[in-house]
Order: C-alpha cells, then sequence, then structure tokens
C-alpha cells in the first residue's frame, strides 16, 4: 500500500525511470537512452525518488 501511495505521488517521468530501474532492473545508462535523457539527469531523479520513499516510509513508521 505505501508504495502504490509513494509511486502515485511522483511525477509520470520520474515513476516510470523508477519502476524500470528498481522493478525492471533495467540499468542507467538504458534508461537514459530510452528517455533520451543525460545520465546525471537520470541518477539525481532516483535519488530524489528514493529520498521521498525513505521519507515516507519513515514517516509510517516503517523500519529501515
Amino acid at each position: 500500500g505505501l508504495i502504490n501511495e509513494f509511486l502515485g505521488e511522483l511525477q509520470e517521468r520520474d515513476r516510470n525511470i523508477f519502476l524500470q530501474r528498481y522493478w525492471f532492473a533495467v540499468p542507467i545508462k538504458e534508461i537514459s537512452k530510452k528517455y533520451a535523457m543525460n545520465l546525471n539527469t537520470v541518477k539525481a531523479s532516483l535519488f530524489r525518488s528514493r529520498n521521498k520513499l525513505k521519507a515516507l516510509l519513515e514517516k509510517e513508521g516503517v523500519l529501515l
């Protein structure tokens, strides 16, 4: 439930990048090519998304 809530809060592009990387295990390099984005932009998106997920889990009392 929390993961679905988290994914629903992300912008579509960030959600797609997050799912490609962590659900489908697509390498970052391939994601950057698929979305025609700079490699560092993809890394930054993943970093921000992970931080948002961590904040949500901590808020809900999930131990990390």
